[in-house]
């Protein structure tokens, strides 16, 4: 008798944890993909996965320096001119409390740009502050987390807002 849905995904499932599987997402461009599918076709798999796992098994075989040697990156990161414009659009502040080095914060050369943003809006908002540098969420999101921990901006409060400390608005 045929088993049923639920019974071939709870076998599924148990199979899986007994394996200790995980799953891992990620996303990959076009010429990615196609690296994928030339391994999948040289070596007659059917599986993305276990491509990719096979790749990842040789990369750490080849130990810390020939890892980094394989892995490093292949292109210069540029800045846009957009960015750029913006960057240029901000004066840095130049009383010593504000300085990120001070603080231990991230090394981002946009973090300053963020702090004038949200001096001069009086908003530590990550998405108005997100459009504005035309970067990422995630790298906005770290921006702002590196000024509450600077003390320039308010930890979240229960509505997620946060605000500018009155004293970093004017230093």
């Amino acid at each position: 008798m045929a088993k049923s849905i639920q019974e071939r995904s709870a076998k599924t499932a148990a199979k899986r944890i007994e394996l200790d599987e995980k799953e891992v997402r990620f996303r990959c461009r076009k010429g990615g993909r196609d690296i994928i599918a030339d391994l999948m076709y040289w070596s007659d798999d059917t599986e993305q996965g276990s491509v990719i796992e096979a790749c990842l098994r040789h990369v750490h075989s080849l130990g810390q320096q020939g890892a980094r040697e394989a892995l490093k990156p292949r292109h210069k990161i540029t800045i846009s001119e957009n960015v750029a414009r913006t960057m240029e659009e901000f004066v840095p502040p130049t009383d010593e409390e504000d300085d990120p080095q001070l603080h231990g914060t991230v090394h981002d050369p946009l973090y300053m740009a963020a702090i004038n943003f949200v001096r001069q809006t009086g908003r530590a908002s990550i998405s108005a502050t997100q459009h504005r540098l035309k970067i990422g969420y995630n790298r906005t999101a770290r921006l702002i987390e590196a000024m509450e921990q600077a003390g320039i901006v308010t930890p979240m409060n229960r509505n997620g807002a946060r605000e500018v400390v009155p004293k970093a608005i004017n230093p």
